[in-house]
């Protein structure tokens, strides 16, 4: 019996050698997907980041586009006035010419009378 005993012992070191083999090689890929986990999980919160980053930037840029949008509206409106004020200007001009003309035409009508 001793030597089954021992080929019996031998073959369950054997098994028990085989399984802390097996066991360092789950442990090595365990502490493998852990890095790999904790790296997923940095380019995962720096991505959150980013899109918070994003989403600042996306509502400075509508804020921005009303903005533009207000002044170019008021641009419109001012042109609009500028012309308008141009064309009052203008028609100010020639009524002052024809009255000055007017005001010329009687001093001389009032020189040749006196």
């Amino acid at each position: 019996m001793t030597k089954e005993y021992e080929f019996k012992i031998g073959a369950i070191q054997l098994e028990k050698d085989k399984s802390d083999d097996r066991l360092k090689a789950f442990e090595k890929q365990r502490e493998e997907i852990i890095k790999e986990n904790n790296k997923l999980r940095a380019i995962i919160d720096d991505s959150e980041g980013l899109r918070l980053e994003l989403e600042k930037e996306q509502e400075k840029n509508r804020d921005f586009s009303k903005k533009m949008h207000k002044i170019e509206t008021e641009l419109a409106s001012n042109t609009s006035l500028e012309q308008e004020l141009t064309e009052i200007n203008m028609k100010l001009k020639n009524e002052l010419s024809f009255t000055s003309h007017e005001i010329q035409k009687l001093k001389e009508q009032l020189k040749r009378v006196i």
